[in-house]
């Protein structure tokens, strides 16, 4: 079928025009001269593409029928055409929902046809992405329907997360042996690095090395994203980062950093990771002899330089693309002299993206600020610098993995590389769960704190915990469960609370009250109908006691299907119209109870 275009434009010449070298390049065209004449045309048939002059005679102009087309038509791709090359027209058009703007009069008809092509392209690809819009919500509508089983499967889940964060933890140990563990050994450098990814793995990686008795080579690079997929390309940084070679004499040169450079980029182009993946590097090599460095640029953050004689800080910039995004890419090598005492800071970004609830920054100039008061020990500054970081860390702000090297000219007192934070202070150890209850008692209120997920294993721990409280201490009158860290209630958590509001309400029973629920779990209540719940809210959220303890999974669960039917038995008495979604769960649960 051909695309078809509508043509709304006053002047004669350029519509005639218009209409015969669209229509000999296949399209099915059809002319107007007025807004009024082109809305009419629009009630009545159906265009890929509408050409609209902004300035039309009559009584709508080019921008009201683009405001009509968008209130009737918004699938419709305008394209404008004009005279005018005023800026406030080409916003407004765009404001209006214009998909691209002509010139007139048209130079180049090439261009123009260009410009039409892409335009039906761009709108054969929208029709295509909703009908694949529509495909994925009927495929989200059949695995909504699936969800109940999935439930079943989630301690088999948990097991299995377990072994893969066992499996993390043995990965950081592997990553955290790529990083230097000594300085060369020289009597007149030092440094020390600042080394925190953003997850237990991550995408920074850097190195400081012995080239030969009078060369030095630094690189410091970050790779795209974080996390696992991130620390993998790490590994292959490392193994493919080769900064000498051997001549067939037999003798060891090194590589430049831009031929080194030139050389990982294409590694990275035409191996597995794809055009998602690449990294930022900057590569440095400190001639000891002659008192220069060289340094080579890889779409990395510039590099501040300390010259100790004046305490000025210089900043560094080598523009280049980061490596693995296009093939042939050229990198430029500067090189400079400088003098015994200098000191250079090499820094991934992750450090200057930092911004707290206040808009506060820690920026390039914090940075430079804390090097003019360099004292000529790294291992010094970057406690300062790890110092100053913490109020981000502390209020989890950490968006990306932060490494930085401070590198000083001057002799070293311990050849040992120190990493803040230390790592004593962040041990290996891992916790295997991040969900939990906890509880306290303060006064006649037994307030409970639910962190993480709540699963099945909560709810089943919380209900028994609730009901032995109940009968035990009888001085308990009110039960207050904490939603702040909450991120998940599964289904039968719900129904276990819809359960218990319900209970409340009968004579003699504590009062449950309900605080800090984000909006998520809220509009979770309400798509279940759990309407019971919404008036145990509390508005004003009470603070909880200063000691909570967690509450004990129960020894025995024999009794365990029996409590999650009945949790989603609950959930259909709340609301009838969720028997649907939780029916093939309830079925397999029956089956089980019935085998046992």
């Amino acid at each position: 079928m051909k695309p078809s275009i509508l043509i709304v434009d006053d002047e004669l010449s350029i519509l005639t025009l218009m209409d015969k070298i669209l229509t000999k390049q296949g399209y099915e065209v059809q002319v107007c001269i007025s807004a009024e004449k082109a809305v009419q045309i629009l009630k009545e048939s159906d265009f890929d593409l509408v050409l609209v002059d902004l300035y039309l005679k009559g009584r709508l102009n080019g921008f009201e029928l683009m405001l009509w087309i968008n209130e009737n038509k918004p699938y419709l791709v305008e394209i404008v055409l004009s005279g005018t090359t005023k800026i406030e027209d080409v916003v407004k058009a765009v404001y209006f929902g214009a998909y691209d703007f002509v010139l007139k009069p048209i130079d180049s008809w090439e261009m123009f046809l260009h410009q039409i092509n892409r335009a039906v392209e761009h709108k054969r690809i929208k029709e295509y992405n909703e009908q694949l819009t529509k495909e994925i919500q009927k495929k989200n509508a059949e695995l909504e329907n699936r969800i109940a089983e999935l439930e079943l499967a989630y301690q088999l889940v948990q097991a299995q997360t377990e072994v893969f964060q066992q499996d993390l933890q043995k990965a950081e140990r592997i990553q955290r042996t790529l990083l230097p563990k000594n300085i060369p050994r020289h009597q007149n450098i030092s440094a020390s690095v600042y080394f925190h990814p953003l997850n237990r793995i991550g995408g920074d990686l850097m190195d400081i090395f012995q080239l030969d008795e009078n060369h030095i080579g630094i690189y410091i690079a970050d790779t795209s994203g974080h996390g696992i997929g991130s620390a993998l390309v790490t590994t292959f940084l490392n193994y493919a980062f080769q900064p000498k070679y051997s001549e067939d004499s037999g003798e060891v040169k090194i590589v430049s950093p831009k031929i080194l450079l030139k050389n990982l980029n294409e590694k990275l182009v035409s191996g597995p990771f794809g055009y998602e993946i690449f990294i930022s590097l900057c590569y440095a090599i400190i001639d000891l002899q002659n008192q220069t460095i060289e340094i080579c640029n890889a779409g990395h953050p510039t590099v501040l330089w300390r010259h100790n004689h004046s305490n000025m800080v210089e900043v560094i910039r080598i523009p280049a693309p980061a490596l693995g995004i296009v093939s042939g890419a050229k990198f430029t090598s500067m090189t400079y002299s400088w003098d015994w005492n200098d000191t250079f800071i090499f820094y991934t970004d992750g450090i200057l993206n930092l911004q707290d609830s206040e808009n506060e920054q820690f920026t390039q100039q914090n940075l430079m600020e804390l090097l003019e008061q360099d004292t000529g020990n790294p291992a010094e500054m970057v406690h300062q610098l790890d110092e100053k970081l913490s109020k981000w860390i502390e209020q989890r702000l950490q968006r990306d993995d932060m490494t930085l090297i401070w590198f000083a000219l001057k002799g070293q007192e311990n050849p040992q590389i120190i990493y803040y934070p230390l790592q004593e202070s962040a041990p290996l150890s891992i916790s295997l769960s991040t969900r939990d209850v906890l509880y306290g008692i303060q006064k006649n209120t037994c307030y409970l704190k639910i962190t993480g997920t709540g699963t099945w294993r909560e709810a089943y721990s919380l209900y028994d915990f609730l009901q032995k409280l109940k009968e035990e201490n009888k001085q308990v009158e009110r039960w207050v469960l904490d939603f702040s860290e909450c991120t998940q209630l599964e289904s039968t958590f719900l129904g276990v609370l819809h359960q218990l509001c319900l209970a409340s309400e009968e004579k003699g029973s504590p009062q449950i009250a309900l605080q800090n629920i984000a909006r998520p779990l809220l509009k979770e209540f309400s798509e279940l109908g759990l309407a019971d719940i919404f008036i145990h809210f509390l508005f004003e959220s009470e603070s909880l006691p200063a000691e909570l303890q967690p509450i004990t999974m129960p020894t025995t669960q024999e009794r365990l299907i029996d409590f999650i039917l009945n949790a989603h038995e609950m959930l259909i008495s709340a609301d009838p119209s969720n028997a649907p979604r939780f029916e093939q769960l309830i079925t397999l649960l029956k089956e089980e109870k019935n085998k046992a």
